[in-house]
């Protein structure tokens, strides 16, 4: 069994992904979040690539930035049963069941272009439509995130029956960068979408994903202009 202050390392390393340095090549390199923050947040404004508004304050003497995005998608997902399940396992076979549950969402994430706000044992909470990141289109926020779901419920079920809920919600949300002296940097996001969302997958059932209707007047919009693509350039709608 793992002795509590164990348990204790395993889940500081889960809950805060963003806020380790990563040690390869000397320093200086930072976790995929925490890079993004010191290598394109230090504008004081910016366009995003496919011209939606973009902007990032910073307070005079105050060692944190905000990221204000007008128009983007989150989501909150989470492993059904989480706590009776690790129960169930127990000790290391818990903590490697979780491990590799997170290596799936990662490499889901990273397919989609998805940015991950926070991770914790039982789940994430991530952001699409920034176009921080290279195919990170606002224009296809709401259905990338579906389909990362779709995907990640798939692949999952094969591990040990996973099960995940989940809820997707729309609308105006900033991130907060707090920079703690030279080492960690703690990413906080907020809004009303946020917190819609995170009530709404909490009321999910296993292999359900709620969306609100703003989202899905969106996942509407994305949809017919991808069919229209599809028709521009030869293909079925």
């Amino acid at each position: 069994r793992i002795h509590p202050k164990e348990k204790e390392t395993l889940f500081y390393a889960l809950l805060s992904p963003a806020e380790m340095p990563s040690t390869k090549g000397g320093g200086g390199s930072w976790s995929r979040w925490a890079s993004r923050g010191e290598q394109s947040r230090r504008q004081s404004s910016s366009t995003s690539r496919d011209g939606s508004l973009r902007s990032l304050t910073r307070e005079v003497g105050a060692e944190c930035e905000v990221e204000q995005l007008e128009d983007a998608a989150v989501m909150s997902l989470s492993v059904e049963r989480f706590a009776e399940r690790s129960a169930e396992l127990g000790g290391e076979e818990a903590a490697q069941w979780t491990l590799e549950v997170h290596r799936v969402l990662d490499q889901l994430l990273e397919k989609h272009a998805i940015r991950q706000v926070k991770a914790r044992a039982d789940g994430i909470l991530c952001v699409a439509g920034s176009s921080d990141i290279a195919n990170d289109w606002r224009r296809t926020a709401v259905s990338r995130l579906l389909q990362f779901a779709l995907e990640a419920a798939a692949s999952l079920e094969s591990l040990r029956q996973t099960r995940i809920r989940a809820a997707v919600c729309s609308g105006p949300l900033h991130v907060l960068l707090l920079q703690d002296g030279d080492v960690s940097t703690r990413v906080v996001v907020y809004g009303e979408a946020v917190n819609a969302c995170m009530r709404m997958e909490m009321t999910a059932l296993g292999g359900e994903a709620l969306i609100s209707k703003l989202a899905m007047e969106k996942l509407r919009e994305e949809l017919v202009d991808q069919d229209l693509a599809g028709l521009s350039d030869g293909g079925a709608p």
